[in-house]
């Protein structure tokens, strides 16, 4: 048995109070640790109370809803998601094709430049959701909930997708009653100049 401690003889040995060496050491220990407290508060005035171990109760302050990366960079500086790259992507673009979640940075980056949905990427000449549909995306429930939340926010960029690729074509209800179309394309005219050598037009 040390010097710091007695053990008393009975039905079971038991410790006797700490010397007056015991106690010191007890103390010593106890004024760094508070210390130590001390200067994180000053360190950290703000979250020193959250981040005690008397007071996280669960696991909500790093829980998987917190902030990305980009999310931060948009919240700070918002006209960011405004400005092409070197290549023409605009950040929503580039934020598609990646496959960023809608979650984690793409929402914030249409919120802060909605208008982006409704141009094409210069590079590639599509629109935001048909690059996340050609995405490389991890997970395949977060490419169709980007997809979603795009077309969700504009639907009229399928219409204007499809006026661009059908701005050609007239569509024309045949006469047998089965009510069924056919597309015909326009195609463009031909001079065709005569032996008498006055034009005339002909379309293909």
């Amino acid at each position: 048995v040390s010097s710091s401690w007695t053990v008393s003889s009975g039905p079971s040995d038991t410790l006797t109070k700490p010397t007056a060496q015991s106690k010191h050491f007890t103390a010593m220990v106890s004024s760094s640790k508070q210390e130590q407290e001390q200067e994180y508060d000053v360190l950290h005035p703000s979250s020193s109370k959250i981040l005690r171990e008397d007071v996280i109760k669960d696991s909500s302050v790093c829980d998987e809803e917190s902030l990305s990366a980009v999310q931060i960079i948009i919240d700070a500086h918002p006209e960011a998601a405004c400005k092409k790259d070197s290549n023409g992507h605009l950040p929503l673009a580039l934020a598609a094709l990646s496959g960023l979640p809608w979650k984690q940075g793409t929402e914030g980056i249409f919120l802060a430049h909605p208008q982006a949905l409704k141009k094409k990427d210069e590079a590639t000449g599509l629109h935001s959701f048909m690059l996340a549909a050609i995405a490389g995306a991890e997970s395949e429930v977060d490419q169709i909930n980007t997809i979603f939340n795009l077309l969700r926010h504009d639907p009229s960029v399928i219409h204007a997708v499809y006026r661009s690729t059908g701005a050609n074509k007239e569509r024309h209800s045949d006469d047998d009653g089965t009510g069924t179309c056919r597309a015909i394309t326009k195609r463009p005219a031909i001079d065709i100049t005569s032996k008498g050598g006055r034009k005339k037009t002909r379309f293909c």
